[in-house]
C-alpha cells in the first residue's frame, strides 16, 4: 500500500510568506498611523518581528509623533485590544481613532471594541481588487453595538469605517435580527406571485443553461415581497460559501438615514473606505447560504405545500452551481488553505 504525507512548509517557504505579508502591511501601517490614532496590525506570528521593523520610524529632523501601534495575531487581537483599552481615557476630547489593518492572510476575524474610541477604522492591507475578501463577524460589536446591525441605530459620538474598496464586508448571521419582520399575511395575488416567481427558478442540474445572473432577480423579488419592500439588491456576485449583497436594514433604517445620517467616502492610503451609516446603501455584506436559506425557508412556510418541490431543485441548483468540481479544481491549483472566492458568471 501506497504512503501518503502531508507536505509541511519549509523554512524558505514560511519566510518568503512573511516577506511578502511584510511588504503588504508595512506601507498601510505607516501611512494610516497618526497622533490622533492608536494602530493595530494583525499579521501572522512568524511575521510580527519583520514587521514590527519595518514599521520603525527613522530618527531625523522631521520626525512625526504618533500614537503607539500594536502588533499582534488574529487569535491575540481581542487581548491587544482589551490590553490598549486599559491605557486610553474614556473622555469625548481624548478619545482616540482605533485603526484595525489586516493582513491579506486573514479571511475572518471578529472583535469587541468599546466606546473609548470615537472611530473604528477596519481596513485590509491589501492592492486594489485582489478578488478576496475579510469577514468580520456580524456579532463583532463597537460601543456595545452589533456590527451587523449598526445601520439601524442613529450613531452621535462614533463612527465605524470600513475598507469596502479593498474587501471587506460584514457577515451576517441572523437574517431575522437585520431584515424587517417577516409579514404575516398575504393577499391570494401576493401569493400567487411568490410562488410564480419560484416556479421560475431553475431545475436542479440545470447549470448548464443557468448562471447567478439569471436567478438574482426572481430570488430578489421574493425575498423583497416577503420582508415587505425592504431596500436591498441582490446586485453582487454569489461565492462558493455563499453571496455578497447591499441593502438598508428594513424600513426603520431608511428612515433614520433620510432623517440626516449619509454616506461619506473616505480616502485612505488602504483604499476606498465608508462610513457605514444608516443610509449606508452601498455598504455590502456577505450572507452564508445555509443562514439564507434557512431564513427564506421560515419566511415562505405559509406556502410550503405549494412550493416544496420547487425550493427542493431551487436549493440544489444553487450548490451545485457554486460548490461546484469546477471551482474546487480551480482554487486548488492556488498556494495555501481554500478560501471561497467571488464566482465569475
Amino acid at each position: 500500500m501506497a504512503s501518503h504525507r502531508t507536505r509541511s512548509p519549509t523554512s524558505a517557504s514560511i519566510r518568503s510568506s512573511a516577506k511578502r505579508e511584510v511588504a503588504s502591511v508595512a506601507p498601510v501601517v505607516r501611512n494610516e498611523r497618526s497622533k490622533d490614532s492608536i494602530t493595530i496590525a494583525i499579521a501572522q506570528s512568524v511575521a510580527l518581528d519583520q514587521l514590527e521593523r519595518a514599521c520603525v520610524e527613522r530618527k531625523g529632523l522631521f520626525r512625526r509623533f504618533f500614537q503607539p501601534t500594536y502588533f499582534t495575531t488574529a487569535e491575540r487581537l481581542q487581548e491587544t485590544i482589551e490590553d490598549i483599552s486599559n491605557t486610553v481615557s474614556g473622555k469625548k476630547k481624548r478619545r482616540p481613532v482605533l485603526n484595525l489593518l489586516v493582513s491579506p492572510d486573514l479571511d475572518e476575524t471578529s472583535f469587541h471594541v468599546p466606546s473609548k474610541f470615537r472611530q473604528l477604522r477596519v481596513l485590509r492591507c491589501v492592492p486594489h481588487r485582489d478578488g478576496r475578501y475579510l469577514l468580520i463577524d456580524g456579532s463583532s460589536t463597537y460601543n456595545n453595538v452589533r456590527l451587523d446591525t449598526w445601520q439601524a441605530h442613529r450613531h452621535t459620538q462614533h463612527e465605524l469605517v470600513i475598507g469596502h474598496e479593498r474587501g471587506v464586508r460584514i457577515k451576517l448571521s441572523n437574517l431575522s435580527r437585520n431584515w424587517s419582520a417577516k409579514r404575516s399575511e398575504f393577499s391570494m395575488d401576493e401569493k400567487e406571485e411568490i410562488r410564480r416567481y419560484f416556479d421560475h427558478l431553475p431545475r436542479q442540474g440545470d447549470t448548464g443553461s443557468w448562471r447567478w445572473e439569471d436567478v438574482k432577480k426572481p430570488v430578489a423579488t421574493i425575498v423583497g415581497l416577503v420582508v415587505g419592500g425592504a431596500r436591498f439588491s441582490l446586485a453582487i456576485k454569489g461565492a462558493a460559501g455563499g453571496f455578497y449583497t447591499k441593502f438598508a436594514f428594513g424600513k426603520f433604517a431608511f428612515e433614520l438615514g433620510a432623517a440626516g445620517a449619509e454616506l461619506s467616502v473616505v480616502a485612505t492610503a488602504a483604499g476606498g473606505a465608508i462610513v457605514l451609516g444608516a443610509a449606508a446603501g452601498a455598504a455590502i455584506y456577505y450572507i452564508p447560504w445555509n443562514v439564507f436559506f434557512g431564513w427564506l425557508k421560515g419566511a415562505v412556510s405559509w406556502l410550503w405545500d405549494t412550493i416544496c418541490h420547487i425550493w427542493e431543485r431551487f436549493t440544489g441548483w444553487v450548490r451545485s452551481l457554486f460548490v461546484s468540481g469546477e471551482l474546487h479544481e480551480k482554487d486548488s491549483n492556488r498556494e495555501g488553505p481554500f478560501r471561497p472566492m467571488s464566482f465569475a458568471s
